[in-house]
């Protein structure tokens, strides 16, 4: 049987891009995934001067990358002349609503499945983002620096995705709670959705906690970390505040995310930035932004930290940034949004800054209690697994693929 998987594509020799964390997850998937089946990657155009030796080099006996497409409303056609031109037996599609452009091109995209249901081709699609109908209004936009009517956007959201797993042969999602949204606002069908967890990856470059915080400039210091693009759902103004109310010494808590790609040249988005660093430097000298983060420095960042923080006020994907923190083995803290998620109530804060600095003064000054965090983090990592994740994908292909031929 051989895959094709549609989706962005980090560039030749990274495992990350800057755009979105969709490309990463792809490319853990096809490595795992290769190892079973031939695969094929119809994706993106890469803007920069990539040589042609470079992109030679993404191939191999079991994978083949065509990068065929662009952002814009022309993606659907062009990726299906690519997949039909390679006779693929089973087509999985990663999706995010703007990952193919704007608001024409993510509307276009039940034309691209419909066009491959048509050609006879077993589609499944992963969904990274499920926005919660029932948490969509004018507060939710306007922290999202989303413009428009919340009554209009529930509506043109609802459709599309219920377009989108209609004609799906299979939907993957990665939490269960992800699932239980589908099901119970979304209306759509429990046993077309599945759950198959976001994996952990094994870094290649391991940095000890002594050299990466000598990089940084923070040795024998306690380093709380953020990490990952900075929007209004992951509410880090809640870390921030908390900050008023850590009582351990010599701290210092370092936010290494950068603007979102998509959001960067929105003036309510810069203003909000800078509000979010005013803040902070009226809180405490200790909180330092050091932007985005290049692939070579991420070990760097990540074996700095003695935690890892997730003070976001709604999941409405899996978070990239919290596997990376699992596969860099650092302890962590999140909020009650990812209760479902970690089933570990130790870890879990809710929604005030004094309930966060409580469990990271009690990280810092209780053995037991950071040992049974660090203990979690790790057991949490063994259970998702790149092979395990790939391994329960490819058992759902060939389900897709056998009940599709029975159809026929």
């Amino acid at each position: 049987m051989k895959v094709g998987i549609i989706s962005v594509y980090p560039p030749p020799k990274s495992k990350h891009s800057k755009q979105t964390g969709v490309a990463s997850y792809s490319k853990n998937l096809v490595d795992s995934l290769q190892k079973l089946c031939p695969v094929v990657v119809f994706a993106d155009n890469l803007k920069d001067s990539t040589n042609e030796k470079d992109l030679d080099s993404e191939n191999s006996p079991s994978l083949t990358v065509r990068r065929c497409w662009s952002r814009g409303i022309k993606y659907p056609f062009r990726i299906f002349k690519a997949v039909v031109n390679d006779d693929v037996d089973v087509v999985h599609i990663q999706h995010e609503t703007y990952l193919f452009g704007g608001l024409f091109s993510a509307f276009a995209f039940p034309v691209l499945l419909a066009m491959l249901k048509l050609a006879r081709k077993p589609v499944i699609v992963t969904l990274h983002g499920v926005i919660p109908l029932s948490r969509i209004d004018r507060v939710f936009l306007k922290e999202n620096q989303i413009n428009g009517n919340p009554i209009l956007m529930k509506y043109g959201l609802s459709l599309l995705v219920k377009t989108i797993v209609s004609i799906s042969n299979a939907i993957i999602v990665h939490e269960g709670a992800l699932k239980e949204v589908l099901v119970k606002e979304y209306k759509c069908s429990f046993t077309k959705v599945h759950v198959i967890h976001h994996g952990i990856e094994e870094p290649k470059a391991l940095v000890s906690a002594e050299e990466a915080k000598r990089k940084l400039g923070t040795s024998s210091r306690k380093v709380i970390l953020f990490f990952g693009y900075i929007t209004g759902y992951k509410h880090l103004e809640l870390l921030i505040e908390s900050a008023r109310f850590i009582n351990v010494s010599n701290w210092v808590m370092m936010i290494a995310g950068g603007s979102h790609p998509r959001l960067s040249e929105d003036p309510d988005y810069i203003k909000y930035l800078t509000d979010l660093k005013t803040e902070a430097s009226q809180i405490s000298k200790n909180i330092l932004f050091e932007g985005f983060v290049s692939e070579p420095d991420i070990p760097t960042y990540f074996s700095s930290a003695d935690v890892v923080v997730f003070p976001y006020n709604i999941l409405i994907s899996s978070s990239g940034p919290l596997s990376l923190a699992v596969s860099y083995r650092r302890p962590f803290l999140v909020s009650a949004s990812f209760r479902d998620t970690v089933n570990y109530n130790e870890i879990v804060f809710g929604n005030n800054p004094k309930e966060l600095a409580d469990k990271l003064n009690l990280f810092f000054k209780d053995p037991q209690y950071n040992f049974r965090v660090t203990k979690f983090a790790d057991e949490f990592r063994l259970n998702r697994s790149w092979k395990k994740i790939s391994q329960q994908t490819f058992t759902l292909y060939e389900e897709s693929k056998k009940i599709a031929s029975e159809s026929d």
